[in-house]
């Protein structure tokens, strides 16, 4: 069971899926869900909810009852900010709801970002990074950057 978050690098993990993963997937992103229409042995389903249009991720209290339901294996998390001491942080309100509801149910949590949200930090905290399995983020992050984060005690892959 794999709980796939809305964004433009976690559509990227959608898209590398192996063709031979059998899994469930579970997504509040509609573009995610038609990226995996085609793969021969992933089951998409769908949360409902309201559609944040810029973020083209559903949001709203149905959105979190739906995903409190759901027990994952692994959580791929979009970040929009991480920060070593502050921790994952977003913009928009709703959107934090919904990802404490998936961090809440998944046995590990994987967050994707790209090296330039390293570091930065948004207005509503999701969670602290003892929260995080891994962080993966590009191999062009700064190693003083990568660096504060292993620090934290969080395990940085680098892709």
């Amino acid at each position: 069971m794999i709980v796939l978050d809305s964004g433009t690098t976690t559509l990227e993990v959608a898209r590398q899926l192996p063709p031979e993963l059998e899994a469930t997937v579970i997504t509040n992103s509609p573009p995610i869900a038609v990226a995996l229409a085609d793969h021969p042995k992933v089951d998409v389903a769908v949360v409902g909810g309201t559609l944040a249009k810029d973020a083209q991720a559903l949001v709203g209290a149905s959105t979190v009852a739906a995903l409190q339901a759901v027990r994952a294996d692994v959580l791929v998390l979009g970040v929009c900010s991480v920060h070593p001491e502050v921790g994952i942080t977003v913009l928009e309100l709703e959107e934090s709801y919904v990802k404490r509801a998936m961090i809440a149910n998944a046995a590990e949590v994987v967050a994707v970002s790209s090296a330039e949200k390293l570091g930065s930090a948004g207005p509503f905290v999701i969670a602290p990074l003892e929260e995080l399995t891994y962080l993966v983020t590009e191999e062009s992050a700064p190693a003083a950057q990568v660096e504060r984060f292993r620090a934290a005690g969080v395990e940085v892959v680098l892709a």
